[in-house]
């Protein structure tokens, strides 16, 4: 399957460095350490294929930054049940393409379980280009289905999602728009612990789809 061509960005002496793009590229990134982080017996449930909406092309943007807006946080997330798992993940990947454009990390890192990798290679690379002055414009997800299940009751549950990521521009220190990567069909699947009565997402694994 052909992937999606990953952004770039530029080091101080000027060469141009790959960079792993939202969601499908960061799932090839991380994909051998994520398969060593699964909890024992959270391999969450596989439901029937729902057919996702399909990103939009994003506009030239206009001067200056255009800054996303913060997802709002759902109440479903305060129950500790299946329901509240099912929130905890839709919220989770709603900020995705929000960290990206405005670099905060402040939600994304309180809801990341420490040894969850795919969590922190967003962390890591977020941090990264906000060093560098660069964001990201689009990369929406639009979810169409999901899912979830009770693995060990009160402590362990598993989620999965149906989504559509929008594409998604990366743009520089100067205004200028780097390489534009396509819009992707996904099935986000996850393993979410409850602990001290929060939410902390252990593993995230995003494949694509074909439709």
């Amino acid at each position: 399957m052909t992937q999606p061509p990953r952004p770039h960005t530029h080091d101080r002496d000027g060469r141009r460095r790959a960079r792993p793009g939202p969601l499908a590229i960061t799932a090839i990134v991380t994909a051998l350490a994520l398969a060593g982080c699964a909890a024992e017996g959270a391999e969450p449930p596989r439901t029937p294929t729902a057919t996702s909406a399909v990103g939009t092309p994003i506009p030239e943007p206009t001067p200056g930054p255009t800054q996303s807006a913060k997802p709002e946080r759902p109440a479903a997330m305060d129950d500790a049940s299946v329901e509240g798992a099912i929130a905890a993940a839709t919220y989770f990947i709603s900020l995705y393409p929000y960290v990206y454009n405005t670099g905060d990390l402040t939600e994304w890192e309180a809801l990341s379980h420490p040894e969850c990798v795919f969590c922190a290679s967003v962390s890591t690379e977020v941090k990264e280009m906000v060093s560098s002055g660069h964001r990201l414009e689009g990369a929406g997800v639009t979810i169409s289905s999901s899912s979830g299940a009770e693995v060990d009751p009160g402590k362990w549950f598993s989620a999965e999602l149906i989504a559509a990521q929008a594409e998604y521009v990366e743009i520089d220190s100067s205004g200028n728009r780097l390489e534009v990567a396509p819009g992707s069909s996904l099935r986000i699947t996850f393993a979410i612990v409850r602990e001290t009565d929060a939410w902390k997402i252990r593993e995230v694994s995003p494949a694509e789809r074909d439709v």
